[in-house]
């Protein structure tokens, strides 16, 4: 992270990462806000809780699975059924 700050241009390439990780995907924006909510609270990161929350509930995620990710850090996964299947969401208390 400190390298970004030396380097405008590595932050640039970085940053473009970013975005095509984030909005150039196959994946519906319901999956992609899942995966940073399992990310931000395992690593207890406010700020991206915070950001993406509303994002997935824009996104249209159940209420219910972002509070149960938001009481444990511990999500287990089973093969969704399509695309937009986020019952195999399973969090451990």
């Amino acid at each position: 992270m400190m390298a970004w700050l030396n380097s405008p241009e590595m932050a640039r390439h970085a940053t473009r990462l970013g975005a095509f990780l984030r909005f150039d995907t196959s994946f519906p924006a319901k999956l992609s806000e899942i995966a940073i909510l399992v990310t931000a609270r395992h690593w207890t990161s406010h700020y991206e809780w915070y950001a993406h929350k509303r994002l997935a509930l824009k996104a249209g995620m159940d209420p219910k699975i972002i509070e149960d990710i938001r009481k444990s850090p511990h999500a287990a996964f089973r093969r969704p059924q399509g695309p937009d299947d986020l019952r195999g969401i399973e969090v451990a208390a």
